[in-house]
């Protein structure tokens, strides 16, 4: 291969030794050389981890084939250096692309020109198998000199440099906490845990982008939910809570290790004292006996210290003839009385004859509660027939009910039309009807409630014990956390005797969680080749069913996901990792569940598989949990 006026590499009887010409050209000594480089599968040029590989492009359109053996899971840096860098006398290095050991093109996403220092090449490359791959050095145009690959792997872990806020001094209730790291780190699976010594726990993924922002080395937590004042807390961090670039996890933070404490006359601790809670009973249908009954009860413990009850009672023409039979919709505060039959509401409480299926007469009766009974802590319950995704609040006048975007948007409006009182979000939402605890009504009241308390089953016509799940306030302060477990546990002592009874309460900060594992658990499915897709099928088939007699196609979500990732049919283990990862998002989620059912994780979803029908309704414009989880509704066509 001659042409005069140029130097080739196979054309060295101009120089003395290969060293003359490296050195000429500028080529670090301790790199080696290979000379007449193919450009396919069939070089045998090899590049070592972390030593560099020099060579020449030595004519217009040359392109040389390096040989990898790479890692499944490591994270690589791939560069290719010339003259910027001294590497070289290569001006324009270009890695023309990165191929398997088939020999056939990874993608054009897997070439670069000038993402290096200078006018370098640069890659970051993470396999997904292991084994022989191929790297593609070429240069710019029709340039040609001499170039170096090094191809990197990083096998040192980030560390904590500093922690804030010191640990001398108390700090606000509602501190965030900021982690400084020694690189640049992002989330992986662990979680940080917040730690008080009364017992109080905050436990958050690193993945929730709402309590966790990462903005290259530092990392603040910003808890949805405010500490307790006069409380020492500590703060941990799993093993792999966060990790670099490279894949290299933190080694996680120890219990004990880093502490801190609260301030004990916080301003805001004065809200643990201090609600009103909303009761809007929808009983314009055959439960009227049964929200008499209940009103009767709120009545009995309505003068506890540190708590207002307001209601909302419609009531119907049909079912109930005593107290006075009035059938139109009343509003007011509960005053507290010792009768157990008689209720206070007069007619000087009407509102006329109101629709309780229209979400701005349940707007008004917030508004009108916040004017009247101002608090610093607010909790709002629906009571009705529940039908799940259908709705609630069933209005037998007006044949009108709630669906979940109407409530969603009713919340919306209540807290955002005030500007003067307190009600930026509710403490506590509670649901007092039949198969609301599913996902799809959930997650519309996200941001909306800090603590969430539903039913997957069906829930018995006595409802909710109000005078024993509120008797809560005869102790002192009460927080949205135990307000919700107060009404799991007087759920759980009223019907203890019953079958297929359930309660949970929702911890609303860790629903993004829920919904990242859901997005890449119906990524991976819906892309599942037949065999797994069967399979999936068929394990969901054994997922509790709600209501047990299979009347809705509404399945327990945890336990269908346990089949999924534990069944043997499933073959796929990513598949099966996401689908543990969407158990382990549930568990987040559902800070406690009761009831009488051995399957229920707490939460529900709609999961018709098989030959059943998907409903047409079932759509990202009448439910925002499709919006959230678009593929969901993809991932239930496939099975």
């Amino acid at each position: 291969m001659r042409k005069k006026g140029k130097l080739f590499l196979d054309d060295f009887s101009a120089i003395n030794s290969l060293d003359d010409y490296f050195n000429d050209h500028q080529l670090l000594r301790s790199t080696r050389v290979v000379r007449d480089i193919a450009a396919s599968n069939k070089t045998t040029a090899v590049a070592v981890m972390n030593q560099p590989f020099s060579s020449v492009i030595d004519k217009a359109s040359d392109v040389d084939w390096v040989k990898l053996n790479l890692s499944a899971g490591h994270i690589y840096q791939i560069d290719l250096r010339g003259l910027d860098t001294g590497h070289g006398t290569l001006s324009d290095p270009f890695i023309k692309g990165i191929y398997g050991s088939n020999g056939k093109s990874l993608g054009a996403i897997y070439s670069d020109d000038d993402s290096g220092e200078g006018r370098n090449a640069h890659l970051t490359f993470a396999p997904t198998t292991s084994g022989i791959y191929y790297v593609a050095a070429a240069a710019y145009g029709k340039l040609t000199g001499s170039y170096s690959l090094l191809v990197s792997e990083d096998l040192t872990a980030p560390t904590l440099t500093s922690i804030q806020p010191i640990q001398d001094g108390a700090v606000a209730v509602n501190t965030n906490i900021t982690i400084q790291f020694s690189e640049v780190v992002e989330a992986a699976g662990g979680s940080i845990h917040i730690i008080g010594d009364d017992g109080h726990q905050i436990n958050i993924l690193a993945l929730d982008i709402n309590q966790v922002q990462i903005v290259g080395q530092q990392v603040t937590i910003n808890p949805s939910i405010n500490l307790h004042p006069g409380i020492t807390y500590t703060v941990s961090l799993d093993a792999n809570a966060f990790k670099d670039s490279s894949g290299n996890a933190h080694i996680g933070l120890a219990r004990g290790v880093y502490e801190f404490t609260t301030e004990v006359n916080s301003d805001l601790s004065s809200s643990l004292s201090d609600w009103t809670i909303m009761v809007y009973m929808a009983a314009d249908n055959d439960l009227e006996s049964y929200a008499l009954s209940d009103m009767n009860e709120l009545e009995q413990i309505a003068n506890l210290s540190g708590l207002s009850i307001t209601a909302l009672l419609d009531r119907s023409t049909s079912y109930d003839s005593t107290n006075g039979n009035w059938s139109d919709t009343r509003v007011g505060a509960v005053q507290a009385d010792s009768s157990s039959s008689v209720i206070s509401f007069t007619s000087e409480n009407s509102w006329g004859e109101l629709d309780t299926g229209n979400s701005q007469t349940l707007t008004d009766f917030i508004l009108w509660s916040v004017e009247n009974r101002p608090a610093e802590n607010y909790a709002l319950v629906i009571w009705n027939h529940g039908g799940g995704i259908d709705g609630i609040a069933w209005d037998d006048s007006s044949n009108g009910y709630l669906t979940m975007n109407e409530i969603s948007r009713s919340l919306n409006t209540a807290i955002s039309s005030r500007t003067d009182d307190n009600l930026d979000k509710f403490g506590l939402i509670a649901m007092d009807a039949c198969l609301m605890g599913m996902i799809e009504v959930a997650y519309p009241l996200t941001g909306m409630a800090e603590y969430v308390v539903l039913s997957e089953e069906l829930v018995p016509g006595t409802g909710f014990a109000y005078d024993d799940w509120l008797s809560v306030f005869s102790s002192s302060d009460v927080t949205p956390l135990q307000l919700g477990d107060a009404a799991l546990n007087s759920y759980a002592n009223e019907y203890a005797w019953d079958s297929d009874i359930t309660l949970s309460n929702l911890d609303m900060s860790q629903m993004g969680v829920l919904v990242d594992s859901l997005n890449q658990f119906t990524q991976l499915a819906i892309n599942a080749n037949s065999r797994d897709l069967k399979a999936i099928s068929k394990a969901v088939a054994g997922a509790r069913d709600y209501p047990s007699d299979q009347s809705y196609d509404f399945a327990d979500l945890g336990h269908a996901m346990d089949l999924i990732s534990t069944g043997r049919s499933v073959t796929n283990m990513a598949l099966k990792n996401a689908a543990s990862a969407v158990s382990d998002a549930v568990d987040l989620l559902v800070h406690a569940e009761v009831g009488t059912v051995s399957q229920a994780s707490g939460v529900s979803i709609y999961l018709p598989y098989g030959n059943e029908l998907i409903s047409s309704t079932y759509n990202s414009s009448s439910y925002t949990f499709l919006q959230a989880v678009p593929l969901w509704d993809d991932f239930l066509r496939v099975i």
